[in-house]
């Protein structure tokens, strides 16, 4: 083998190799949006319980996709872990009222019990509500201001808030919460909880201080992100 013809190459390579950025996961803890030359609008936010948020869609469309999982540093590459959706399997009773201004989050304690780390979150605010005991009250117009010139309407009956919670890599989301006084939220009686899975969703290195995907699955779209540092 002539070792003139490939020294350039392994040259390259290793450059190449020299340059990733070291990742930690304490480190990576933080909000990260559009890096450079992105075709759609990407947010991704790596909590420090390992769990993420992840948000895409394109630039000039009005899809939205949300994604919930795990993260995980393993090779020296970030990697995104599917979550598990188990909304349409907790049981929730709703209490309406369109024009209440405060709404009260009841947890059951079968609930509490099978997620003792359960968190919960308004979409439009990524920031975890307080629970206290098995009850969580939020006030709406923090969220959703009707004094607002560019909200139409004296009530939140369209208001398009949902709530969330989480818990490692289960998730679920309860949509329009707003048009109620009061949300029950329990399990039933022949609940299984899922058995967690190691299903990757992406894979990310760095470069740069730019967090670029790669092994992406058929669900998101290739993309690369920039720390928020503010």
């Amino acid at each position: 083998m002539n070792l003139r013809l490939w020294f350039p190459f392994i040259l390259a390579l290793l450059i190449g190799c020299q340059q990733k950025d070291e990742l930690y996961f304490d480190n990576l803890v933080g909000e990260y949006y559009n890096g450079i030359d992105s075709t759609s609008y990407n947010y991704l936010i790596l909590r420090d319980d390992s769990t993420y948020l992840g948000h895409q869609s394109y630039l000039w469309g009005d899809v939205f996709i949300y994604y919930y999982g795990t993260w995980a540093v393993k090779d020296n590459n970030l990697i995104l872990y599917k979550g598990q959706d188990i909304s349409e399997k907790v049981q929730v009773i709703y209490a309406e009222d369109v024009k209440a201004d405060t709404l009260i989050v009841n947890i059951s304690v079968d609930f509490l019990r099978v997620f003792p780390a359960v968190r919960f979150w308004i979409d439009s605010d990524t920031a975890d509500l307080s629970l206290t005991k098995n009850q969580i009250k939020i006030i709406k117009n923090k969220y959703w201001d009707l004094s607002d010139l560019a909200i139409a309407g004296d009530n939140y009956k369209y208001a398009p808030v949902t709530l969330n919670f989480r818990s490692k890599n289960i998730y679920g989301t309860i949509g329009y919460v707003f048009t109620n006084k009061e949300v029950s939220i329990s399990l039933p009686n022949n609940f299984t909880p899922p058995t967690k899975t190691d299903s990757i969703l992406c894979k990310y290195m760095g470069k740069n201080g730019i967090l670029f995907s790669f092994d992406e699955t058929y669900e998101i779209e290739s993309n690369n992100l920039k720390k928020d540092v503010r």
